[in-house]
């Protein structure tokens, strides 16, 4: 069995999982050569409001459907727990499960700003290694960036822009327009489920 030695962690609420998911794990993987993607879908995000937020357990299952062919990605429920889904509670605990493994915690650049509102956000950092996916490489010239004093412990991968958001999705479907385009196939499966059960 070959040993995980890099483990790249993908979280959020999943609400829904889309194709932009799963061309950030794709992309980082190929970058950061990843033995291994962890998705782990958020249990109760302190940023957001729980109205209109998936089930835990059917967003986990949802997820697992959606990268079940996709042999490096699996999905954990690290972050099922009832207490409030800090990053740095999530990370002590993969950790304690892969004490050997380097950890890589993917984001996007829009969360690179707000980085330090994050719970214990400096003790985060000196954790483990925050791996930003952004569309502009040259990304110290960003005036909003370059005064942020953890600029430097950022590892910046290029991506093109995704057009494609969770929240787009559920206006979407709130106009009963199709998502197919947007999403894996259990995704789109699921949602067309739920709009005949309403019918």
């Amino acid at each position: 069995m070959t040993k995980i030695t890099k483990i790249g962690l993908l979280g959020g609420t999943f609400n829904p999982i889309h194709l932009g998911h799963l061309r950030m794990a794709e992309t980082a993987k190929s970058a950061l050569n990843l033995n291994k993607i962890l998705f782990i879908p958020s249990g109760t995000p302190p940023h957001k409001q729980k109205d209109g937020l998936i089930d835990f357990f059917k967003r986990f299952e949802l997820i697992r459907e959606s990268i079940k062919n996709i042999p490096y990605c699996e999905v954990s429920d690290f972050d099922n727990t009832k207490d409030k889904s800090y990053t740095l509670n999530l990370i002590n605990r993969v950790q304690k499960k892969f004490p050997e493994a380097k950890i890589f915690f993917i984001i996007g650049e829009d969360n690179v700003l707000n980085l330090k509102t994050w719970y214990k956000y400096k003790e985060l950092l000196e954790k483990v290694q925050i791996v930003v996916l952004s569309r502009n490489i040259h990304f110290k010239k960003r005036q909003e960036w370059e005064d942020l004093p953890y600029i430097d412990k950022l590892l910046f991968i290029e991506m093109k822009k995704i057009d494609i958001s969770s929240t787009k999705i559920r206006n979407l479907l709130d106009k009963k327009q199709s998502i197919d385009h947007l999403v894996p196939k259990p995704i789109a499966d699921f949602y067309r489920e739920m709009n005949e059960k309403e019918r």
